[in-house]
C-alpha cells in the first residue's frame, strides 16, 4: 500500500508541473486574443492592463492574507524589493511593450517573439549561475544548438512571409486591417522589436522570481507583491496617457470580459503558479512552455479572428519550437547524467 501511494505521489509530482504550465500558457493565449478584440473595439490597451493587475492584486492580497498571514513577519525589504522588480519586469515593462506590439503586428507574430523567452532565460540563468553548460557533453551541445535554432526560427517568422496558407475560419470576430503584411514594413518590424524586448523583460522576471521564491516560498504573497506593484505602475502610466474617464468605463461587453479573464486567470492564477513552478523546477522549465502559446494563438487567430496564416509563420514557428525542445532534451540529459554520477558516488562510499 505504501509503495502504491509512493508511486501515485511520484506520478502526480511528475505530471503536475507540465499540466499547470499548460494551463498558464492557455490563459496567456486567451488573453492575447481578447486583447486584440478589445483593441478593435476601441479599448485603450494600457487601461486594460491597469484594470487587469488591479483586479489580480486585490484577489491575491485576500488569498495571501487568508493563507499566509502568519508568515508575513518574515518579509524583509530585500524580498519586497525583489517583488518590486518582478512587477516592473514581468508586469509593467513586459505588458506595455507587448501590448504596444499588438498595434503594429498580428497576435501570431507578437506571440512568436515570446518563443525567445526560453533562450533569453537560458542565457540569464547561466550569467546568474542558476544554469550550467558542459560544452563538451551531449546535453550541453543540445542546449546551445537548440538556443540557436529558436532564435533563427523567430527571425525567420518575423522577416519571411512566403505564400498564404488557406484555412477555414469560424469568423467569430472579423478584425479590420489586421493583416500585418498590408501595413508598412517598418510597422511590422517595430511591432516585432517591441515584442522582442518584452520577451527579455519576461525572462528577467523569471530569474528574479526564482531568487525571491528561494528566500520566501509563499507564492500567494509573492504573486500579490508582483501584481500590486504592476497595478500601481501601469495605473499611473494609463492615467498619464488617457485622462478621459469615459474611456475607463466598463460595460457588459468584450472590454469587461477581457479585464475579468486576464485579471483572474492570466495574472492572478498564472503568477501564483509561475511562482510555485520556478521554485519546484527552475526558470528555464517555466520558459520552455512559451511556444505552446504560439500554437494556441495561431490557431485562435486564424480560425476565430480571421487572421491570415503564411508559410513563413509556420516554418519559423516549427523551427523555434524544435529548438526549444532540443534545449529541454539537453537539460534532461544533463540532469540524468548528474544523477547517475551522484548515484555512482554514493555506491563508492
Amino acid at each position: 500500500m505504501g509503495a502504491l501511494n509512493n508511486n501515485m505521489s511520484g506520478i502526480i509530482s511528475t505530471l503536475l508541473p507540465p499540466i499547470l504550465m499548460v494551463l498558464v500558457q492557455t490563459s496567456f493565449a486567451g488573453t492575447n486574443l481578447l486583447y486584440k478584440v478589445a483593441i478593435e473595439d476601441g479599448m485603450d490597451i494600457n487601461i486594460a492592463v491597469a484594470y487587469r493587475f488591479l483586479l489580480a492584486s486585490g484577489l491575491l492580497m485576500i488569498l495571501a492574507f487568508y493563507k499566509e498571514r502568519t508568515h508575513m513577519s518574515n518579509l524583509t525589504w530585500n524580498i519586497v524589493f525583489k517583488g518590486f522588480l518582478c512587477g516592473l519586469f514581468g508586469g509593467t515593462l513586459f505588458q506595455l511593450f507587448y501590448s504596444a506590439s499588438l498595434n503594429y503586428t498580428s497576435t501570431t507574430i507578437a506571440t512568436a517573439m515570446g518563443n525567445l523567452e526560453p533562450a533569453f532565460t537560458f542565457v540569464l540563468a547561466i550569467i546568474f549561475r542558476m544554469e550550467s553548460v558542459a560544452i563538451g557533453s551531449t546535453g550541453g551541445k543540445a542546449k546551445i544548438v537548440g538556443t540557436l535554432l529558436s532564435v533563427g526560427g523567430a527571425m525567420l517568422l518575423t522577416f519571411y512571409k512566403g505564400i498564404e496558407i488557406k484555412t477555414g475560419s469560424l469568423h467569430v470576430v472579423k478584425l479590420h486591417g489586421d493583416d500585418i503584411h498590408s501595413k508598412p514594413v517598418h510597422h511590422h518590424i517595430l511591432g516585432s522589436l517591441l515584442a522582442f524586448a518584452s520577451s527579455i523583460f519576461y525572462s528577467g522576471y523569471l530569474i528574479v522570481q526564482a531568487r525571491m521564491s528561494e528566500q520566501y516560498p509563499f507564492h500567494y504573497t509573492n504573486a500579490a507583491m508582483m501584481c500590486a506593484t504592476t497595478s500601481i505602475q501601469t495605473g499611473f502610466y494609463a492615467l498619464i496617457r488617457d485622462r478621459d474617464w469615459t474611456h475607463w468605463k466598463l460595460g457588459f461587453n468584450i472590454r469587461l470580459l477581457t479585464v475579468l479573464f486576464s485579471g483572474i486567470f492570466a495574472s492572478g492564477l498564472s503568477s501564483t503558479l509561475i511562482s510555485w513552478c520556478v521554485q519546484y523546477k527552475d526558470p528555464l522549465y517555466v520558459a520552455i512552455f512559451s511556444p505552446l502559446m504560439l500554437l494556441l494563438v495561431a490557431l485562435g487567430g486564424t480560425f476565430l479572428l480571421n487572421e491570415k496564416l503564411y508559410l513563413g509563420s509556420i516554418l519559423g514557428g516549427l523551427m523555434t519550437v524544435m529548438g526549444l525542445y532540443v534545449v529541454l532534451w539537453g537539460k534532461s540529459k544533463e540532469t540524468k547524467t548528474s544523477k547517475n554520477s551522484g548515484d555512482d558516488a554514493v555506491q563508492m562510499e
